[in-house]
C-alpha cells in the first residue's frame, strides 16, 4: 500500500481510488487497501450499520460520496474523509470510536478490531 499512496500521491479522497482496467497488480492491492482503510475506520466511528448504510448509498444507489455521507453518517464527507486519514488515533491504536451500542455487529466489530490493529498496520508496510 506504501508504494500506492507514494506513486500515486494520493491526496486523501478515496474516491477518486479506483484502478483502471489494465492496472496492475500492485495498483489494485493499493486501492482495495485504502477501501478497506476507508470502510474500517467508518465502522468503527459509526457502526456497522451506518456503514453498510453508507456503502449501499454508495454501491447500489450510486449516490457521490458527499450525499451519502450526510444522508447515512450525518457529517460531511470532506471531515469524515479527513477524521479516517487519521486513524486509527491514539498512537496507532484504535482509540476514539463512537460505536453504536445498539448495534451488536458494531460492537463485535470493535472487539475484533482491537485485536487486529497491529496486523492492519502490518499490511500498510508493503
Amino acid at each position: 500500500m506504501r508504494r500506492y499512496l507514494r506513486e500515486k500521491h494520493f491526496a486523501g479522497d478515496p474516491a477518486m481510488v479506483t484502478p483502471n482496467d489494465d492496472a496492475t497488480d500492485w495498483e489494485i492491492d493499493g486501492a482495495y487497501g485504502i477501501g478497506f482503510y476507508y470502510i474500517r475506520c467508518i465502522a468503527d466511528r459509526y457502526g456497522h450499520k451506518k456503514m453498510l448504510s453508507f456503502s449501499e448509498a454508495l454501491l447500489r444507489d450510486k449516490k457521490p460520496a458527499a450525499l451519502a455521507a450526510v444522508d447515512t453518517l450525518g457529517g460531511s464527507w470532506p471531515d469524515i474523509s479527513k477524521r479516517c486519514l487519521a486513524y486509527p488515533e491514539g498512537g496507532g491504536r484504535l482509540g476514539a470510536r463512537q460505536v453504536d451500542e445498539t448495534d451488536p455487529g458494531a460492537v463485535a466489530a470493535g472487539a475484533e478490531a482491537a485485536g487486529s490493529t497491529v496486523a492492519m498496520e502490518q499490511a500498510a508496510v508493503d
